[in-house]
């Protein structure tokens, strides 16, 4: 139950490879092993990342957590991740801005991503490199607007179920040679 406005302040990153973004300007920033740690009922407001994950196993990102990211992406996830759930969540975007991602993935691997509501973003979701084990479903993509529903340039995504609408574009987009063995289920 607490709230993250950290307009104007920094996080100091643990040591990391650089392929990981930077975790200055997140809400939160979850880096290796969790072993059970849960996030759960907090507010991040904040003008650029919400949260970013890398390499976070067994982490829950779980029970009502609002984030509104008025510039950037919403939830990041790198690496293989096993054991880390994000579920009934709120990401909040702002559709004036020029490029507002609900969820980006970057070779994340054994995510799954359930029974969340992202809203007022350009694209709901952005996927790239091997994302085997990944399970996106029952997640509601509400583009206000926005281009492109799910923007997919890697392999082995599975979507289930999910809500995909008020994109100008494409619903569903998948693009370039590496972009194979998806699952729209």
């Amino acid at each position: 139950n607490s709230s993250v406005r950290p307009e104007g302040s920094t996080t100091s990153a643990p040591s990391q490879p650089t392929i990981y973004g930077p975790a200055a300007r997140t809400g939160l920033y979850a880096i290796g092993e969790s072993s059970g740690t849960v996030v759960a009922g907090n507010e991040f407001e904040n003008g650029f990342g919400g949260l970013t994950i890398a390499e976070a196993k067994n982490l829950t990102i779980n029970g009502n957590n609002t984030i509104e990211v008025f510039d950037d992406t919403g939830i990041t996830v790198y690496g293989d991740v096993t054991g880390t759930t994000i579920e009934n969540n709120t990401i909040v975007g702002n559709t004036s801005a020029p490029n507002t991602v609900g969820l980006k993935l970057v070779d994340a691997q054994n995510l799954s991503a359930s029974y969340n509501t992202f809203s007022e973003v350009t694209t709901g979701v952005l996927a790239e490199g091997d994302l085997s084990g990944t399970v996106l479903s029952d997640n509601t993509f509400d583009g206000a607007n926005g281009t492109t529903g799910v923007r997919i340039t890697g392999s082995n995504l599975k979507l289930e179920r999910n809500i995909i609408r008020n994109f100008t574009g494409n619903g569903i987009e998948v693009d370039g040679a590496a972009a194979i063995n998806n699952a729209f289920l």
